[in-house]
């Protein structure tokens, strides 16, 4: 699954393309919040996948970069699957997109395709973890393999926090 972002104010576009690193560079020239979009159809949630890119004078960017004195608390598994994209392609109310929904989902029996072998799992941890980092090692059946890798967008609590909600 690929992705395009795209600035129009600034007139560039970059392709976004799962395990591969890019960089774009660019000068805003105006302070102010400019609409970013995914120009590649990537799936069902496509149309969703909008942002906004935020130019600020360089010592209010600096005081908005500095960490607070008290860390917070890590987010919450729920608000991980938010601000994560999870919610874009799963669901938390039994609704199936395009991959599975979560609920109850922990301790059901699935059946995967794994190297192109159909075979039956239980919903557990490990499974869980595996499913997150890399998502192409079990396909559950009937769904598309199109999940992105989480390895580089996920640290090892943020797995945790996902998985324990």
């Amino acid at each position: 699954m690929d992705h395009s972002l795209f600035i129009p104010a600034f007139r560039i576009k970059e392709d976004a393309i799962p395990g591969k690193v890019n960089y774009l560079w660019f000068l805003p020239e105006k302070e102010g919040e400019y609409d970013l979009f995914c120009t590649e159809y990537c799936g069902t949630g496509h149309s969703s996948m909008v942002s906004k890119v935020i130019v600020m004078p360089s010592d209010e960017f600096a005081a908005w970069l500095k960490p607070p004195a008290e860390a917070p608390a890590p987010p919450s598994g729920k608000t991980l699957l938010q601000d994560k994209g999870c919610l874009g392609c799963h669901t938390t109310d039994g609704t199936p997109l395009v991959g599975p929904s979560f609920k109850g989902i922990f301790g059901r029996k699935v059946t995967v395709l794994t190297e192109g072998k159909e075979r039956t799992l239980t919903v557990d941890e490990p499974y869980l973890e595996r499913s997150i980092l890399e998502p192409d090692e079990d396909v559950v059946k009937g769904f598309p393999d199109i999940m992105p890798e989480q390895k580089d967008n996920l640290n090892e609590e943020e797995v945790r926090q996902i998985i324990e909600y």
